[in-house]
């Protein structure tokens, strides 16, 4: 029996749904595996090595999670034991890392709003992370590609510890500068909450402007968030 090790926020609906597909492969495959959760605030409060020391203890075959580029993965090698990176912020050079097809994902996203007439784009993501990155160099090549006069702007944030932090005032700034109407691309559930947060601040509790949602997952991706702006 294979012990696996995840560590990861299950607070996200895109983690819960990498347990329940490792579940469904586990079950499929003729070697049972025994998964064992582990939060991140083993990680965040006492370092990777007391996740090492952890998973020595439970004498695991494998680790699957959030690791910061800065952890020092190498000790999982060192004992044994393999480790594979969840899609989080920068994909590892020396270990495998599940990720997806995200430049795709913003190009599936422009493609989306472009048939739907748009002619103003915007996208709201955070700089120096792989996934927003590439999905906003899909969106934005795809949208130039289609017509150079469409309008493009981008709003990306430096990535931080704290992903769920975010400058309202500036947000909601640069959605009044946008032309209207517009097509926004978030990069993920996170960020485009943020939108319509800013959006209720707005013009006496988002009277101004009126958020259109569609939503849609891809395999190995998280959910994207579109938002039409009038």
């Amino acid at each position: 029996m294979a012990r696996v090790i995840f560590l990861t926020d299950f607070s996200e609906a895109y983690a819960r749904e990498l347990l329940l597909g490792m579940a469904r492969y586990a079950h499929d495959t003729a070697q049972a595996w025994s998964l064992c959760r582990l939060p991140l605030s083993i990680r965040d409060k006492f370092g990777i090595e007391a996740v090492v020391e952890w998973a020595v203890r439970m004498k695991a075959d494998a680790v699957i999670g959030q690791f910061y580029n800065t952890d020092n993965v190498e000790l999982f090698r060192k004992n044994g034991i393999i480790a594979i990176a969840q899609d989080f912020k920068k994909r590892f050079t020396t270990i495998p890392n599940i990720t997806g097809p995200h430049y795709s994902a913003g190009r599936m996203a422009a493609e989306y709003f472009l048939q739907k007439g748009f002619r103003n784009f915007a996208f709201y993501g955070t700089r120096g992370i792989d996934f927003s990155d590439e999905r906003c160099q899909g969106f934005r090549e795809t949208i130039e590609a289609a017509n150079p006069e469409f309008t493009f702007s981008s709003l990306r944030s430096s990535a931080q510890n704290d992903l769920w932090y975010y400058d309202s005032t500036q947000l909601i700034t640069w959605l009044q500068s946008l032309p209207k109407p517009v097509a926004i691309m978030a990069c993920d559930d996170n960020q485009a909450y943020h939108i319509t947060e800013a959006c209720l601040q707005i013009e006496g509790g988002g009277k101004f402007p009126h958020p259109e949602r569609h939503r849609h997952s891809g395999r190995g991706q998280r959910r994207d968030d579109l938002q039409a702006l009038h």
